[in-house]
């Protein structure tokens, strides 16, 4: 019996261990007019050191009693070599084609996991999947493209679904019995799913996966399946002779009402699995069997030269395209989903590396926005190409976009920026952190375009080195911490509730050197207990660096008013040494050192002032009987006809009057003469000279009365 072997794409496919001669055996006989093989195997020949001609089987189409239990019967070897005891060790595998169309034919090994037939998707490629016969329509609808290696999976229907009667320890007992079609589709081994669930399992998370029973068959008949046991996965109840309880049916994915069994399916479908192990007992100590202790798991390297034409070429790695339509729920998946997964819970260092240098994208996509390590390049901020940076030139390190109702995109993205224009040094650059409004996102030209609602700058301007400043609309400084730890407001403060310091307030350029316990600048601080501690005083400072000025305004100032030219409450000036009081705005009092208290009214420069008398009193003063008057308080007066003093209850001139009683031990006056009896007078004033003691009795008329020596 001959054989020729092609492979599914039409081209010619090589198979080869060690040498590339092909030899076919096969054992036939007749059976109801079919040729059946009993074995097949296609083989290779070489001689031997000694002289002998050896067989090596490359393909072994049927397992014989030397293939592993793993191995099943509807199963093709490929490779393989025999031991001295006769056992399967594995050799190598080549297979070689030159695709050159679509569908099978664009494939070097087309592999197909499915219950299908050659036609339709089951066991057809889908590489540029348009059927060539229809002329312009499939070239326009087609990519014209070939692959190495295609792989088809699906979720294939089971080879049985049949509905169980009961369930005994092993067995399943069927309710109507399978066909001879049926059971030849069963072999030993094989998956047995029911949907009879576990109650007492709760799911974790929102995937739907019910805890169904499950077997391996055994051996069957036309009304029994036998398996090694009942169990329901993940639950690790390892005791034998579990019975699926009929009365628990799953009713999360599946509607039938009985219990059914689907016989050759699994619980899930991986497109791929591969498994490396690394026993690291055959490379360490003194019996090592290896060496090997570098693992990869694949490597695909791609080399491109000769490409002299910008834009003309195009790479892409590896691609997940996903779809889930028609008729998908819009929350059909679960969240745990994923795209791709890296699972190192025992010290794995790194789970992504990207070597991507310059203006070369680490990731991209609808959100997310990772730049490579390169410096900001020459474009302004409207995206515009310039002949070096400018300020504003930046390059983006990551940003995250979310598209926000009306269409708007909103972007959070940490920048390089160019603090300083024509950026040579390290400290010419700073690192933004950006919120803003539908700006586009460029490896070249950073971020630009768009709405910068706020940053957080670091090395603002190139002035605040480690520094951070809070900035509105990306230029308009507010907060800045500086890399001593002060921190300075370029504008208003404005505190909802309360505001807390716990130090000193400055104005101004005023400072204070802790070191030196001494004030810089020029300005305004406000402490509290520091001056002299224990006495818990607030303390307001002046600062002014001449000395020669400087003092202390405070106003109130109706709102909407002009501050120009606005009377103070209150003023303390170092100039001329004054305290001046302005309670009503218009009348006020001052402390001066030339006139001590100075009541004055402001619609007038002058005033009435309160002072001590400071004057000399000498010797002689005393021998000539003059009082000492040193302490005493004076009342003057800045106006021509000297000053009034008020009282409660009257009007009072140059003469002072009580209306009720005056009481002292002691009355000192001036002595005088009235000019005549008739000098004008008012009824009360009186006078006293070295004779005579002067009543006025009536307007303009005086009496008097002699005085005696006693």
């Amino acid at each position: 019996m001959n054989f020729k072997l092609f492979s599914s794409i039409g081209v010619g496919l090589l198979l080869s261990c060690a040498t590339f001669i092909f030899l076919a055996q096969a054992k036939d006989y007749k059976s109801n007019n079919n040729i059946q093989a009993s074995q097949i195997k296609i083989a290779t020949q070489y001689q031997a050191v000694d002289g002998s001609i050896i067989n090596r089987p490359l393909i072994k189409m049927v397992p014989d009693a030397t293939s592993s239990f793993t191995l099943g019967k509807e199963m093709v070897q490929f490779g393989g070599d025999y031991d001295s005891n006769k056992h399967l060790v594995p050799t190598g595998l080549s297979i070689y084609g030159r695709p050159y169309s679509n569908y099978n034919a664009g494939c070097t090994l087309c592999v197909f996991s499915s219950a299908g037939g050659m036609s339709g998707g089951s066991g057809q490629a889908a590489i540029s999947g348009k059927d060539y016969r229809g002329g312009a329509t499939a070239i326009s609808r087609n990519d014209m493209t070939t692959v190495g290696f295609y792989h088809f999976d699906e979720n294939s229907s089971a080879r049985v679904v049949a509905q169980a009667a009961s369930f005994g320890s092993g067995v399943v007992n069927l309710s109507s019995p399978m066909t001879n079609a049926e059971m030849s589709q069963l072999h030993v081994g094989m998956y047995v799913a029911t949907n009879v669930i576990d109650p007492t399992i709760v799911s974790k998370g929102d995937f739907i996966r019910p805890k169904r029973y499950w077997g391996f068959i055994k051996s069957w008949d036309a009304n029994h399946i036998y398996v090694y046991d009942w169990a329901v996965p993940g639950k690790n109840d390892k005791s034998d002779g579990q019975i699926p309880d009929m009365n628990y049916l799953d009713n999360q994915l599946s509607e039938y009402k009985v219990p059914m069994i689907f016989v050759g399916v699994p619980n899930g479908v991986m497109a791929e699995n591969e498994f490396l192990t690394a026993d690291g007992t055959k490379v360490l100590g003194d019996k090592a069997t290896a060496v090997a202790n570098s693992f990869q798991r694949e490597e695909f390297d791609f080399r491109a030269h000769d490409w002299t034409k910008p834009k003309s070429l195009l790479f892409h790695g590896w691609v997940t395209s996903f779809e889930c339509r028609p008729n998908c729920d819009p929350n059909a998946l679960a969240e745990d989903s994923f795209a791709y997964l890296v699972n190192g819970p025992d010290g794995l260092p790194k789970a992504y590396v990207a070597q991507m240098g310059g203006d070369a994208l680490e990731f991209s996509g609808f959100s997310t926005f990772i730049g490579g390590n390169g410096p900001p390049l020459p474009f302004d901020v409207k995206g515009n190409s310039t002949s070096s940076v400018v300020l504003g030139s930046n390059h983006i390190m990551s940003s995250f976009a979310s598209r926000v109702p009306g269409g708007h995109i909103l972007h959070m993205s940490t920048i390089v920026n160019t603090e300083v224009a024509g950026a040579k040094n390290w400290s010419d650059y700073g690192v933004r952190l950006v919120m803003d409004v539908d700006s586009q996102r460029d490896r070249k030209k950073g971020l630009y375009k768009g709405s910068r609602m706020g940053s957080i700058a670091f090395n603002y301007n190139g002035a605040h080195y480690g520094g951070v400043c809070l900035l509105g609309s990306d230029s308009n400084q507010g907060l800045c911490q500086e890399g001593d730890g002060s921190v300075s407001f370029a504008k208003q403060i404005y505190a909802e509730e309360n505001a807390f310091f716990h130090k000193r307030i400055f104005t101004a350029s005023a400072s204070y050197d802790p070191a030196q316990k001494s004030v810089n600048g020029q300005g305004t601080m406000q402490t509290w207990n520091e001056y002299y501690p224990g006495n818990a005083h607030t303390e307001f400072t002046n600062i002014d660096s001449t000395n020669a000025y400087g003092g202390f305004d405070f106003y109130n100032i109706h709102t909407a008013s002009s501050i120009e030219n606005a009377q103070p409450l209150v003023r303390f000036g170092i100039r001329d040494s004054f305290f001046n009081i302005y309670p009503t705005m218009k009348q006020g009092l001052s402390i001066s050192a030339s006139k001590k208290i100075l009541f004055k009214n402001n619609d007038d420069s002058k005033g009435v002032y309160l002072t001590l008398d400071s004057s000399n009193y000498t010797s002689d003063d005393q021998a000539a009987g003059k009082p000492d008057t040193r302490g005493d308080l004076l009342i003057g007066s800045e106006l021509a006809d000297g000053a009034n003093i008020r009282g409660v209850n009257g009007y009072y001139g140059k003469s002072l009057t009580v209306t009720q009683q005056v009481s002292a031990t002691k009355f000192h006056e001036q002595l005088s003469t009235p000019s005549s009896s008739s000098e004008a007078c008012s009824a009360g004033d009186f006078k006293d000279d070295v004779n005579y003691h002067y009543v006025c009795v009536a307007a303009n008329k005086w009496k008097r009365v002699a005085l005696s020596d006693f």
